[in-house]
């Protein structure tokens, strides 16, 4: 996703990953019997903050187009 040249480009990429992180909550959600009830609670919350995160990322690129994506830093 890095590699997107535009913000436009970033944000579908972003939207993508989040549709995602939906699809595992639900599939958690189903699979809640089979697994730890506890941490299937921790799991879900995590996939539930990555969703708000990607949701917040998109929304901000939705209305800076203008904005290019930045490259990670990796130090």
């Amino acid at each position: 996703g890095a590699g997107r040249q535009s913000a436009g480009d970033f944000a579908r990429f972003l939207e993508l990953a989040r549709g995602s992180a939906c699809e595992c909550s639900y599939l958690l959600d189903l699979a809640h019997n089979s697994i730890c009830p506890i941490e299937a609670l921790e799991v879900s919350a995590a996939y539930d903050g990555l969703s708000i995160g990607l949701h917040k990322a998109i929304t901000y690129l939705r209305t800076h187009p203008n904005e290019r994506p930045r490259k990670p830093n990796n130090s």
